[in-house]
């Protein structure tokens, strides 16, 4: 039989002061001890708690413009503390952050169009909500000369063309000049069979080994050496046109089409004269500097 005890009325917290190695140290009763216990760990969980509150910040960021409409793809830079993070808004124009720890940010927003805007906000709540407004700014550009390069692209299609399938009588490409390294575009010719250079009036013109041509003459028909015409770019020369005018530097490539069945339907418009053949000549950037005149 277990026998109940009531407790005194005049009951009264008591408070031990005990010495240990010559020092006062004062406890409470054992009667109190649970209590403090319990009053200590909640003050560590309330603190605790504290803590990961203030570490699971969250910000939700609306941009828009000056009639209201959100601006998606915005550049957004968030500094919070040591932390910085870069975004961008989406197609509503939002952006949320979330786990931040101090109260204060500082928000940077930059779209193209628009005028560069950063704020300082201060996150008094764990979810706050935060509209940044810009204000259109168109962007100016500074002179750009623009030249034209898609036609030499397509000029040089051609020539590439021709130079992987071999159609053409005779080739040069950039690689063998590079490895020449020739003075005179002429140097690049010579040894080309079915052809011979020779002086013309001081121009140096490419000769067929196809034999003569006839031409009219007051006294009827005359015959005289077949030269090859010379194509520069696409555009023909006047006949007799010396083939070293150009940079052997400047050039892309050299094509040598012996008689007109041998000259692509690209350059059929120049077929003109052009029995005793064709040398056509491709630039790189399709504005060749000519040699100065001797």
């Amino acid at each position: 039989m277990v026998e109940r005890t009531t407790p005194a009325k005049d009951w009264r917290p008591v408070c031990l002061e005990v010495n240990v190695t010559g020092q006062h140290h004062t406890r409470w009763s054992n009667r109190l001890l649970p209590v403090v216990v319990l009053l200590s760990l909640a003050v560590r969980a309330d603190a605790q708690s504290s803590v990961a509150r203030s570490a699971d910040r969250r910000l939700s960021l609306l941009v828009i413009d000056e009639a209201d409409r959100p601006v998606p793809a915005a550049r957004v830079e968030l500094v919070n503390g040591s932390l910085r993070l870069n975004t961008a808004t989406d197609s509503l124009g939002t952006v949320r952050f979330s786990n931040l720890v101090d109260d204060s940010v500082t928000i940077s927003v930059r779209r193209l169009g628009y005028r560069p805007t950063r704020i300082l906000a201060r996150l008094a709540e764990l979810e706050e909500k935060v509209t940044v407004f810009l204000d259109q700014q168109p962007d100016l550009l500074s002179a750009v000369e623009v030249r034209e390069r898609a036609p030499s692209v397509t000029r040089l299609a051609d020539f590439e063309s021709r130079l992987r399938s071999r159609s053409a009588s005779a080739l040069v490409t950039r690689q063998q000049i590079d490895q020449r390294n020739p003075i005179r575009l002429s140097q690049m010719l010579r040894g080309i069979s079915g052809l011979r250079l020779a002086d013309s009036l001081g121009s140096l013109v490419a000769i067929s080994n196809r034999g003569m041509k006839s031409v009219p003459s007051p006294e009827g028909i005359a015959w005289v050496p077949c030269v090859l015409r010379v194509v520069l770019d696409g555009i023909i020369l006047p006949a007799g046109a010396d083939i070293d005018q150009v940079v052997p530097q400047d050039v892309h490539g050299v094509e040598v089409f012996f008689g007109a069945a041998s000259i692509p339907s690209s350059l059929g418009g120049l077929r003109t004269d052009s029995w005793c053949g064709l040398i056509a000549i491709w630039t790189r950037s399709g504005e060749p500097r000519r040699r100065p005149l001797q």
